[in-house]
């Protein structure tokens, strides 16, 4: 029930918030080096949004709000990257599909109509996520250049949303066929699962499916990827970064995959020295443009 939802967000929210005070006191939460308290704790703060629950900005959770930018954020600050975390509306709270992908560019527009007061150059954008996000990210990538996902979200919509180099840390390619994979053979969807991001069952709208498969608009101007997988998420099963991987292939894109053998959905492939690839991968292409 919704009501008991709502508690459990609450109740959630405050015992995390009750221990932001730590993130302060002791360094090693913010050391370099991952602890196996990071380990434990840093994938909890980065599922809260797709639970509805989004920390408050204020000076007691300043800390906790910090530790939380570090891993994803820092890589890319020492390169010289500006960086935006995007609110879009949600499948599970607020919108179905294609609302996701229209926040999305909507802010990829905003970013550019407003370079100048942010003084960043907007010549180069990077796009990354995970699971979800990481979908989001390859679908912002792939149709870059079509209008048929482009949305009218927000003021700039004479500005262009394409991004110049997609990082995906496993994130779903085709629901169609999403467990179709030997990790997660005996699995199969549920009817929440199955409705979740339209409304509908997958099933009866196979072409609608389709249109949120970041594989369908792969084109000669699809941008390079980073693909982040581990071959033991029974979340995201491998068999969806392959596909993507395999497209981009096929069409001659650029497409790197990194599977970690003991990788799994639960934060340990998006750790720190992942995202610091993820800025070098960046950083090189931000460099060959020049």
């Amino acid at each position: 029930p919704e009501k008991e939802l709502i508690k459990l967000r609450e109740e959630l929210l405050h015992e995390i918030s009750s221990i932001a005070p730590t993130f302060k006191e002791f360094k090693f939460f913010m050391s370099d080096e991952f602890t196996l308290v990071d380990c434990c704790f840093a994938p909890i703060l980065w599922r809260l949004p797709s639970i509805g629950i989004k920390l408050p900005v204020n000076r007691h959770l300043k800390p906790l709000l910090d530790y939380q930018k570090e891993v994803f954020v820092k890589p890319l600050t020492k390169k010289g990257f500006a960086t935006v975390a995007i609110n879009h509306r949600s499948s599970t709270l607020d919108a179905v599909f294609p609302a996701q992908i229209h926040d999305v560019k909507a802010v990829i527009r905003f970013l550019r109509a407003r370079a100048e007061d942010f003084k960043i150059d907007p010549s180069f954008i990077g796009i990354a996520g995970y699971s979800s996000g990481g979908h989001l990210a390859a679908l912002a990538g792939t149709s870059s250049n079509n209008k048929s996902v482009e949305g009218a979200v927000g003021e700039y919509l004479t500005y262009p949303s394409h991004v110049n180099a997609v990082v995906d840390f496993y994130g779903p390619t085709d629901l169609s066929v999403f467990y179709d994979c030997p990790i997660t053979s005996n699995k199969k969807l549920t009817m929440k699962q199955r409705t979740k991001l339209f409304g509908e069952d997958i099933y009866d709208i196979p072409d609608k499916v389709q249109a949120a498969n970041p594989v369908n608009y792969i084109d000669e101007n699809t941008p390079p990827f980073l693909i982040f997988q581990g071959a033991q998420d029974r979340t995201v099963p491998i068999c969806q970064s392959q596909l993507l991987h395999e497209a981009l292939l096929a069409k001659n894109i650029d497409s790197k995959l990194l599977i970690k053998k003991d990788g799994d959905h639960c934060g340990n492939n998006l750790m720190p020295h992942h995202t610091k690839q993820m800025a070098a991968f960046f950083h090189a292409l931000y460099n060959k443009q020049l």
